[in-house]
C-alpha cells in the first residue's frame, strides 16, 4: 500500500531532486547503507546482471562541498562516521 498525496510514489517533495548519491548522512546506519550503495551504483550493468535496450543509467562521481558551520557542529558527527566507515573525504583550508 502506497499513501501519498500524490497519484504515485515518488512525486512528493524529492521528485525534481537531482538524484545524488551522498554518504554524509547524521548516523552511522544511514552513511553504512549509502557507503554500500555507491559501490553497487559504481558497477550498476554487474550489479543487476542486466542490460537494457535504451541506455543504463550511469554513475558520474562529482563531489561535493560541505561547509562546517557552528550550525552543523562543524561537521564532526560526519567526519566521525566517515572515518569509523573509511569513506574517503578532504578537508580543506582557506589557505
Amino acid at each position: 500500500m502506497n499513501i501519498d498525496r500524490h497519484s504515485t510514489s515518488g512525486q512528493g517533495s524529492t521528485s525534481s531532486s537531482v538524484a545524488i548519491i551522498r554518504t554524509h548522512y547524521s548516523t552511522l546506519e544511514g552513511s553504512a547503507l549509502a557507503w554500500e550503495g555507491t559501490h553497487c551504483w559504481e558497477n550498476w550493468h554487474d550489479h543487476i546482471d542486466a542490460e537494457d535496450p535504451a541506455g543504463m543509467a550511469e554513475f558520474r562521481q562529482t563531489g561535493v562541498l560541505s561547509l562546517k558551520t557552528e550550525e552543523n557542529g562543524h561537521l564532526k558527527k560526519q567526519i566521525s562516521v566517515s572515518d569509523e566507515l573509511g569513506i574517503p573525504y578532504e578537508e580543506w583550508s582557506v589557505e
